[in-house]
């Protein structure tokens, strides 16, 4: 009886010594179901639906298979099931045996995660008010600190309690003559606390101060700063030649280059701000407003927070009614490494001249203190405190958490390139021109080297791809070519995949 039961429990012992080679077995057959499906020319959703189900089955099989989460990854890319996929390539970052296979995974969360910054943007539009209003764009030129500094005064005191007339004739004098040279009446429109000038009309002064002065000096007086006892002046033009020839006119030992098309600096001597805008947006005034009234508010701000505070509102958006900051062309060759943790965005904020990746930093960290509601409190504390209340401090009492620091980056720079994904038949996302450079390289062996930046190696090569699958041959990455290249890349790559098997 003992050598009865010894045996059955040997027969019963059995078929679990041999059910790991059963499952792997069983797992690959269903996912050869699945290539069998899936290495056909044309797959529609639903065959591809079914194809899926046997590469679960196998993923369930053998949980710890490379290629089976990798392929699972790939299924949902190709049905826009970008939150899935990126759940299927984290599960399959960690098997990865080489530095060729994290590249590709990386690549590929990196584009789903575009896609659902894209998907936010499109859900934000369709459900919420909101009008972008204006736009700081690259090709400013605003003058260095030290310049502003040596500006002299050549326009009297403007208190608001006393009429305009003395400032307004001050400025006809100076400015006769080039409004002579320019063949144009010089206006001005006395619309406290701004006296807006200008070489286009009364019209056109009107206009500017409706649309790009009004309803953003009414947010900045209830946000941040206490009205101003003095008079503005803001020298406004859509051409940037008027106010250089206007600079030129007020102070003559002035240079200015003519070579953009925006300009923008504000005189603190003069209370003048002198700055484009109009049909291109009026970034360049909210910049330089806040500079003007900071003037007067604050005149001791530290430079990171008059420049950084400035810089915020170079790009904004009405939502709802409330105006909010968004990223701009400072982002366009940032990527999320680029920016430091916050104690050190903080330190480097502190010195004394803001190089412009500096004020990249902290145009950075004053959206994320605007986006937790902090960014009132930090101008406050900081005028009331006499400067005391820096950054550092700022961290530490806002308790702001380095974690919730790099989510809010990445998002934000994921959501800006979503906005800004193709200019002038180029890329100007580097994670959409690494994906397309790695996918070129395996599709039509460019061996272009895969640094993000798109050139002419990266759309000669693009041409290429477009002539042998049959597209228009322009060499721009528009979207019936990204589609053809990731579909094809895709299924290169999951028939191609080799990975650990355990």
């Amino acid at each position: 009886m003992k050598r009865i039961m010894l045996c059955l429990l040997l027969l019963a012992a059995a078929p679990l010594t041999a059910q790991p080679d059963t499952d792997a077995a069983e797992a690959e057959r269903n996912y050869q179901r699945f290539l069998t499906i899936y290495r056909q020319a044309d797959v529609s959703p639903a065959e591809l639906e079914g194809a899926m189900a046997f590469v679960e089955a196998a993923a369930l099989l053998a949980p710890e298979t490379y290629k089976y989460l990798f392929s699972l990854g790939a299924a949902n890319v190709a049905l826009a099931r970008w939150q899935a996929a990126i759940d299927w390539y984290d599960r399959a970052r960690p098997l990865a045996t080489d530095n060729a296979m994290a590249d590709v995974i990386n690549d590929e969360i990196n584009f789903c995660r575009t896609k659902l910054a894209q998907a936010r943007i499109a859900d934000r539009s369709q459900t919420t008010s909101m009008e972008i209003s204006f736009v700081m764009k690259e090709g400013t030129v605003e003058m260095s600190a030290e310049t502003i500094a040596s500006l002299p005064s050549v326009l009297p005191d403007s208190p608001l309690d006393e009429g305009a007339g003395v400032l307004i004739e001050a400025l006809e004098s100076e400015l006769r003559d080039i409004a002579l040279l320019l063949g144009v009446d010089l206006r001005t429109l006395d619309r406290a606390p701004f006296l807006m000038v200008g070489f286009e009309g009364r019209e056109a002064l009107e206009r500017h101060f409706e649309r790009g002065v009004a309803p953003f000096y009414e947010v900045f007086v209830n946000t941040y700063f206490e009205p101003p006892e003095r008079r503005v002046t803001l020298l406004i033009s859509s051409h940037p030649h008027e106010l250089v020839d206007a600079t030129r006119g007020l102070y003559p030992d002035m240079s200015i280059p003519v070579y953009a098309p925006f300009l923008g600096y504000f005189n603190p001597a003069d209370d003048l701000i002198m700055a484009t805008g109009g049909q291109a947006g009026y970034g360049t005034v909210l910049h330089e407003m806040i500079h003007a009234l900071m003037a007067q508010d604050h005149p001791d701000a530290p430079p990171w927070l008059n420049e950084g505070l400035a810089s915020v509102y170079e790009r904004t958006a009405w939502r709802e009614g409330r105006l909010r900051p968004l990223p701009n062309w400072r982002f366009d060759r940032m990527e999320s490494g680029d920016f430091g943790d916050l104690a050190t965005v903080a330190a480097e904020a502190e010195r004394t001249g803001l190089h412009s990746s500096r004020v990249t930093e902290v145009r950075m960290l004053m959206l994320f203190l605007e986006s937790r509601g902090f960014l009132d409190d930090l101008y406050t504390r900081n005028r009331d405190s006499g400067g005391a209340f820096d950054l550092a401090t700022a961290i530490e009492e806002f308790a702001l958490e380095e974690t919730a620091w790099r989510a809010f980056v990445e998002r934000t720079l994921l959501e800006y390139r979503a906005e800004t994904m193709a200019e002038h038949g180029r890329l100007t996302n580097p994670d959409e021109v690494r994906f397309v450079q790695r996918a070129l390289n395996r599709l039509v062996g460019a061996e272009m080297k895969v640094d993000g930046f798109w050139g002419g190696e990266t759309q000669a090569a693009l041409e290429t791809f477009q002539t042998r699958a049959g597209l228009v041959v322009d060499g721009v990455p528009g979207p019936k070519t990204l589609s053809a290249l990731r579909a094809r890349y895709a299924k290169a790559q999951v028939l191609g995949t080799t990975g650990p098997s355990r």
